[in-house]
């Protein structure tokens, strides 16, 4: 990221990365759960093991999850101008934050 890029140009930046990681992660994960289906079913009750309700719920609930979990830190230098970048005593803002406190 190229410190003169334009602000939304670096929102959805992250956020295109994010969501690459977060699509990743739950196909991994949903392929995983369908492959341990024999070990789980010893273990939940009430439900089958490979309920198509219960998998599609668990994936509708990690996207906003995890797009929340992208969106607030890639928001944060949204705020910076490159002249506060310059002009800050510790050079990021984000350390001016932890070090005053």
């Amino acid at each position: 990221m190229a410190l003169g890029a334009l602000q939304n140009d670096v929102l959805r930046m992250v956020l295109k990365k994010g969501l690459a990681l977060i699509a990743t992660g739950t196909v991994a994960g949903l392929a995983a759960g369908l492959a341990l289906t024999r070990l789980m079913s010893s273990q939940i009750w009430g439900v089958s093991p490979t309920d198509p309700r219960t998998f599609f719920a668990v994936a509708a609930l990690i996207l906003p999850v995890g797009l929340a979990a992208c969106l607030f830190p890639a928001r944060k230098p949204r705020k910076w101008t490159r002249w506060s970048l310059c002009t800050t005593s510790n050079s990021l803002p984000f350390l001016a934050d932890v070090v005053d406190g």
